[in-house]
């Protein structure tokens, strides 16, 4: 039996003293008493998704899973801040910071290195045509393959 008051046409409900939104349970918790044992999968986190709970959380978390798979000269694109739109490759990766280094000057000229420290949160991956790529998530996780064009966020891949 649902308890009222509940916003069901907000996908919150109460039962039994329970609150959940979108069917999935809601629980508040000291933040001192927490700690991060591990960024889930984004198959983990795939009811969250479709539930639409806390979007820009869910895009951070699959970001976060995502920098873990990040390499030297991954091309990435500056999406806040100053740099705004300005290519670039990675040098390194610090996951516990939430951050990495970024060379935005290799793309071949003779000038020097302009090497910045950016937060994860402030970068979005590039793929080229050619990279080669594995599937990380969803029904056909594990396929790999070169990247032969991509729109928008769609890639379409030469499979193995």
């Amino acid at each position: 039996m649902v308890e009222q008051p509940s916003d069901a046409s907000g996908g919150v409900v109460s039962c039994h003293g329970l609150v959940y939104h979108q069917g999935l349970l809601l629980c508040s918790f000291l933040k001192h008493i927490l700690e991060v044992v591990e960024v889930p999968h984004p198959n983990s986190i795939v009811f969250h998704v479709l539930a639409s709970i806390h979007p820009s959380l869910i895009h951070q978390m699959i970001l976060i899973f995502s920098a873990q798979l990040w390499r030297q000269d991954n091309l990435v694109c500056i999406v806040k801040g100053d740099l705004h739109d300005r290519l670039g490759c990675i040098i390194s990766v610090d996951l516990e910071n939430q951050s990495a280094t970024i060379d935005t000057n290799s793309d071949g000229d003779d000038g020097e290195a302009e090497v910045f420290a950016c937060p994860i949160f402030d970068l979005q991956c590039k793929y080229r045509h050619g990279d080669w790529v594995k599937k990380f998530a969803g029904d056909d996780r594990g396929v790999e393959g070169c990247i032969l064009y991509h729109v928008d966020k769609m890639l379409t891949l030469s499979a193995c």
